[in-house]
């Protein structure tokens, strides 16, 4: 294990981090790169073992995740990089070792579909204390009437195989499975629906669908109020809307830039929208500090929000909340804060 209690943290100004004093963009930039204590991730223990623990997973590397990490903490390199400098070398080094390319093509392939498949599927076959903690004031053996499902939109559907994977499940022709994003991944399972780049119109006619799913999406759409309505809009009245996300206040939190660094590690490691295969340019090869900046716009455009600030906002389109499905209370068993919502559309429509 690391020891970080003879670390040496490289000193910050605070005027620096003030916004009154720099502007907005710098101040996030200096934030997401800090050393100094009250920002720093790599020197906070809880925060840095689940992003080791993270980064081991998806890179086959769960073994030796710490060795590498320790030969690079004690290169105090630190001293003149910052903590997403860090971050970037390690991910470098990890992916030159024989099998990790294999482990993260698995994991988007195979291992993460299961797992959100199965997660899924606990939830329609009701079989919530297998994974969840559950949070209903009604009947959680009346939560959901699978028979009532037979159209389905998936919005930020990516590949489309989890898209896939749950219309099968519910016996859905693939003219009624449908997957929006801002890209096509012309997955022949499904029917691709274009959203324009503002994320602000879904081309789909109203009462399309009767089964909704944004799974780790709604912080990532910058018009989010609009895209709520398009979702009201598309859903029939008694229709389900299951969202996962993170339950996490938007500000400058450690938590807010473990989920920062845990996007990073996307982009880096050219990771779900982020891989070869979504890109319009092929052979696109950017430096270090290219894509740092990327980095620096992606996460600076996330809108993180609670589960209650969620909850206010889709009630206000027309959504009421059936039930919340915890995977666990505890931070350091899941660190990203991680849950399912799901909600009804009331038959009151606008």
């Amino acid at each position: 294990m690391l020891n970080r209690q003879s670390l040496t943290i490289k000193p910050c100004n605070h005027n620096e981090l003030t916004p009154t004093k720099i502007q907005h963009d710098y101040v996030f930039t200096r934030w997401m790169g800090s050393w100094e204590h009250r920002f720093s991730l790599w020197s906070n223990r809880s925060y840095s073992d689940a992003l080791l623990a993270y980064i081991g997973k998806i890179y086959g590397q769960q073994a030796n995740i710490y060795h590498y990490f320790n030969r690079l903490w004690n290169e105090s390199l630190y001293n003149t990089i910052d903590e997403l400098d860090v971050l970037n070398i390690l991910i470098e080094r990890l992916s030159k070792i024989p099998g990790t390319k294999a482990s993260l093509r698995k994991r988007q392939e195979t291992s993460r579909i299961d797992s959100r498949f199965d997660e899924l599927k606990s939830i329609f076959d009701k079989n919530y204390n297998t994974r969840f903690k559950i949070s209903t004031k009604f009947n959680s053996n009346e939560l959901i009437n699978k028979e009532s499902i037979n159209s389905y939109f998936d919005l930020g559907c990516g590949n489309g195989l989890i898209t896939a994977r749950i219309g099968n499940y519910f016996n859905i022709n693939k003219e009624y499975i449908f997957g929006g994003d801002v890209f096509n991944s012309n997955n022949q399972q499904i029917t691709y629906v274009s959203i324009d780049q503002n994320q602000s119109i879904i081309h789909l006619n109203d009462r399309s669908v009767n089964l909704i799913t944004c799974l780790v999406t709604l912080h990532h759409i910058e018009n989010i109020d609009n895209i709520l309505k398009e979702l009201a809009r598309i859903i029939q009245p008694n229709g389900y809307l299951i969202i996962r996300e993170h339950d996490c206040k938007l500000e400058r939190s450690i938590l807010t830039k473990y989920l920062h660094f845990i996007h990073a590690i996307m982009i880096i490691g050219h990771i779900g929208e982020f891989s070869y295969d979504y890109l319009l340019n092929k052979n696109e090869k950017l430096t270090w500090t290219e894509q740092k900046k990327k980095i620096i716009k992606y996460t600076k455009s996330i809108q993180y929000k609670t589960r209650q600030e969620w909850q206010n906002k889709l009630e206000l389109v027309g959504f009421d909340l059936l039930a919340i499905f915890d995977y666990d209370l505890n931070k350091t068993t899941n660190p990203q804060r991680l849950f399912y919502a799901l909600y009804k559309r009331n038959d009151k429509i606008n």
